[in-house]
């Protein structure tokens, strides 16, 4: 179960290390869509709304509606990896084994038109999944 007090101690702990970065600005504005589970005899959401910032310093914090149907919040860093491809190392809040669960998000990013991205994310989780997200850099 989140707490109250744990989703502040993540966002401030997520405001800190922003801040220990420099003055970062918003370097994409990413909106989160849709997945599809792997294990298609569990019940899970496949519908994920939320959306996320990454900074210019490849700090990313965001929210969504996860999989099991509640309200995750997390933080992380992109590393960028040849070919398009990047992971996202981080915590993400809203599972029921922890309160904040260790994070390894590996993306394929597709550029589209005028800096707009389709992003492909595989979770190896619990509940492996590939989710798509759309992101418009600023």
């Amino acid at each position: 179960m989140i707490r109250p007090l744990d989703i502040l101690a993540s966002l401030l702990g997520c405001l800190a290390f922003v801040l220990w970065q420099g003055q970062p600005k918003a370097a994409e504005l990413i909106l989160h869509t849709v997945s599809y589970h792997f294990d298609r005899e569990a019940d899970y959401n496949n519908f994920n709304p939320g959306i996320s910032y990454r900074f210019d310093n490849e700090v990313i914090v965001g929210t969504f509606y996860n999989s099991i149907r509640r309200e995750s919040f997390y933080a992380g860093y992109r590393i960028k990896l040849p070919a398009n491809f990047s992971v996202v190392v981080g915590g993400v809040t809203g599972y029921l084994k922890y309160d904040v669960w260790p994070a390894a998000i590996f993306t394929y990013t597709v550029p589209l038109a005028s800096r707009w991205n389709l992003h492909i994310n595989a979770i190896p989780h619990e509940t492996s999944f590939i989710h798509f997200a759309i992101g418009r850099e600023l």
